[in-house]
């Protein structure tokens, strides 16, 4: 394998880049979802509701946190978990 310095790569780079956006378009605009990915979704937004729940959150907070869930997917939701874990260490015993 070759590793090529300067334009080359560049565009290569471009290219991978496009091409992966246009996978990812294809779901925007087709609607077309893998059962997997809407599956994943919909876990991550249910365990953001648990999780919630279980922290007795006002309900404009769990609805900001399955907003933020919604949005990133399981990176919001493990951003929730880390700031629980987080509260809970820092909470006096």
């Amino acid at each position: 394998m070759h590793v090529r310095i300067g334009r080359v790569t560049g565009a290569l780079a471009l290219r991978a880049v496009l091409s992966k956006t246009r996978r990812v378009l294809i779901f925007l605009l087709l609607g077309y979802v893998p059962m997997v990915l809407l599956l994943t979704w919909l876990v991550s937004l249910y365990l953001a509701f648990i999780e919630t729940r279980q922290r007795h959150m006002d309900w404009r907070h769990t609805l900001w946190w399955v907003q933020l869930t919604f949005l990133f997917h399981f990176a919001g939701y493990l951003v929730l978990r880390g700031w629980v874990f987080y509260r809970r260490n820092r909470a006096p015993a």
